[in-house]
């Protein structure tokens, strides 16, 4: 065998499609859960949608995506985690942020739950308007004060956004507490 042919070693490498964290859904008093591979986890839906049954307590929850793969899951996706645990304060979960219309008021489940979000990490999430997530999480989000992003210079049409996102919730927990 010619040592300069190119070998597909896919076979040998972990599938994002396979990795299943089911396993760690029987710890239903968990309060706190980092969940990190080395390329990351890349979670459907259903997956998200299963995750209020799991961990109901759960108050920090980092599922990080290292990796610069869309998201599979989007904001209505995380909305219904963030309502779904009403005593979630720190959520790391990238979400694809670019269909996002505004407030989208028709997704409040009308139930009088306030999240209790305060931090959330979106890793490498898509964004396509600053403006959009801004009103969006001010509805859905009142106690959101920091949004940070992974979103680097090779992300640039990224990292803007999330700046700009960033900066109006900080500005709002500066205002709240002076």
């Amino acid at each position: 065998m010619d040592n300069s042919e190119p070998v597909d070693d896919s076979a040998l490498r972990p599938s994002h499609d396979r990795i299943d964290i089911s396993g760690l859904f029987k710890f239903k008093r968990l309060t706190e859960l980092t969940v990190n591979f080395a390329e990351g986890l890349w979670i459907t839906s259903e997956e998200a949608r299963q995750l209020p049954k799991a961990w109901p307590n759960i108050e920090t929850l980092r599922l990080d995506l290292v990796n610069r793969r869309v998201p599979r899951i989007d904001y209505k996706d995380l909305l219904n985690i963030v309502y779904s645990h009403r005593s979630l304060r720190y959520l790391s979960l990238p979400f694809d942020a670019t269909k996002v219309e505004g407030a989208e008021r028709d997704l409040c489940p009308g139930n009088g739950i306030i999240p209790a979000l305060i931090e959330l990490d979106v890793g490498y999430s898509p964004i396509s308007s600053a403006s959009r997530v801004i009103q969006l999480f001010t509805v859905h989000c009142p106690k959101l004060k920091k949004v940070e992003s992974q979103a680097d210079e090779s992300d640039y049409q990224y990292q803007g956004q999330w700046e700009i996102v960033d900066e109006h919730f900080r500005s709002q927990g500066d205002t709240a507490s002076t």
